[in-house]
């Protein structure tokens, strides 16, 4: 997906819930509705099936690091951390969320549910798509 990665949200509903999004159903669920492929940027997430606004893709996992313990990234390929307090990232999780690039015209955008993150459409997205 070619997130730009923008707020979307930010809360969760009353309930503690993502609005239009069944955060189990996601759960080892994208690699029926995610593949890896190429970009121009090299390894890249495209849409296995199509999305429609507001339906959840993916959930980001990974460890929670401190600023202070981040590793200097050199490459463009290196940098796999999402900045999601002031000082606190999440890191790689060596599964797809790694590979959400970023986009300025970006059909996702990243939702909180507590301290979950999640990838959400905010645009429809057909198959095939990045």
């Amino acid at each position: 997906m070619a997130g730009g990665l923008p707020y979307w949200g930010g809360e969760a509903d009353g309930d503690g819930e993502l609005d239009s999004v069944n955060s189990r159903s996601l759960e080892n669920n994208h690699m029926n509705t995610l593949f890896l492929g190429k970009s121009k940027l090299g390894k890249a997430v495209f849409a296995n099936k199509n999305f429609k606004r507001g339906e959840g893709i993916i959930e980001f996992k990974g460890p929670l690091i401190k600023r202070n313990e981040l590793p200097e990234i050199t490459t463009q390929e290196d940098d796999r951390y999402i900045q999601i307090g002031k000082d606190e990232y999440l890191g790689p999780s060596g599964d797809f969320d790694d590979f959400v690039n970023h986009s300025c015209d970006p059909n996702s955008g990243i939702k909180f549910v507590g301290k979950r993150l999640f990838l959400i459409a905010i645009k429809n997205i057909r198959k095939g798509k990045e």
